[in-house]
């Protein structure tokens, strides 16, 4: 199990953070408060693809600026009521104006300035305030907010406008984990200057399993954290599969489709993604444990879950002594005598 400093610097972890504090949970759960829904914040949009207007492209390179002309932001968080949109990257660590990272922070500043409706595809009173924010351990912070305002100082050498940047310090607190923030971005969130504990955790505790999403194949990790994640998503996907068989009364045919059993495994989120590669990866994974589990539950009910293109998987549950059968079989079944270190090979119906 990965230590917690390890898990501050992790892109899935820091997304995940952002998750957690932008959605509802319920008043008895003590452990995890989410700050930013508690202000009026949610998920707009996951990985969302972000395209400079033509006009300031060729400014930005007309100037030498080396940028991108599309890029993907791990987050949009939104308060639509009063129209405040954040464009939200999580980075481990800051970078220098002359990295290639940089390139796509001047695209997301660019992205965050006034013209943040059109690129949203918004009307323009729809946003009100645009902001670009970066998710870094909070140790990270100062450098971080040294290089935004280095790339700044060249943007208004050029006369070109930029959204207002602002910055979220991931750290590690007595009782968990908190936001380390200054004035500004606790004025833009609605929370208090200083450190803000979001997440109580015990000593050695695993926050992991309370991912929203346990894998993100667009993010750099290491393959002992991938193998984590995979095992965590198609672990979720199995409970699911398990309790509509068992809810299910025979004789009847149960239909399992890639878009219900992610959206499941993420609580939801797979519908937020907008990244259709990784979303694409996403049901490569899912129809690899699908296929798994056939085999398995085949070799002891050979024909009882079957495959129809566009359909899904179908299970045959003709009586309960078969429903019975395959319950034992899936119960048996661990993801475990998969090859989780290796990637499913791209399939005919991927985009299905």
């Amino acid at each position: 199990m990965p230590t917690l400093p390890e898990l501050v610097k992790d892109p899935v972890f820091q997304l995940n953070v952002l998750l957690w504090l932008a959605q509802p949970l319920p008043q008895a759960y003590q452990e995890l408060t989410p700050l930013l829904y508690g202000h009026g914040f949610d998920v707009y949009a996951l990985a969302p693809l972000l395209t400079l207007p033509p006009d300031i492209l060729l400014v930005m390179r007309d100037g030498g600026f080396a940028v991108q002309a599309r890029t993907r932001p791990d987050v949009i968080l939104a308060q639509e009521s009063t129209g405040k949109f954040a464009i939200t990257e999580c980075k481990g660590s800051s970078f220098g104006v002359d990295a290639s990272t940089a390139q796509q922070a001047r695209a997301l500043l660019a992205l965050a300035g006034p013209r943040c409706h059109e690129v949203l595809g918004l009307q323009s009173q729809a946003v009100q305030h645009s902001v670009l924010s970066y998710l870094v351990p909070s140790p990270e912070r100062s450098a971080m907010e040294a290089t935004i305002s280095a790339l700044l100082d060249a943007f208004r050498a050029h006369g070109l406008a930029a959204g207002e940047n602002l910055c979220l310090g991931l750290m590690i607190t007595d009782e968990g984990l908190g936001l380390d923030i200054d004035d500004a971005t606790a004025q833009f969130f609605g929370l208090v200057p200083g450190i803000n504990t979001f997440l109580r955790l015990d000593a050695d505790t695993d926050p992991r399993p309370l991912y929203f999403v346990p894998f993100d194949p667009d993010t750099n990790q290491s393959e002992e954290e991938k193998v984590f994640g995979r095992r965590v998503l198609f672990e979720r996907m199995h409970i699911s599969i398990i309790a509509a068989v068992g809810r299910a009364r025979p004789p009847t045919i149960v239909t399992f489709k890639s878009i219900d059993l992610l959206n499941d495994a993420t609580f939801g989120m797979y519908n937020l993604w907008e990244n259709r590669d990784s979303a694409r990866h996403m049901r490569r994974l899912c129809q690899w444990f699908m296929e798994s589990l056939r085999k398995a539950v085949h070799s002891h009910e050979p024909g009882a879950i079957s495959y129809e293109g566009g359909e899904g998987w179908k299970l045959d549950l003709p009586d309960v002594s078969r429903q019975a059968r395959v319950l034992e079989t899936m119960l048996r079944f661990s993801c475990e005598t998969m090859e989780l270190g290796e990637e499913p090979e791209p399939g005919l119906f991927d985009d299905l």
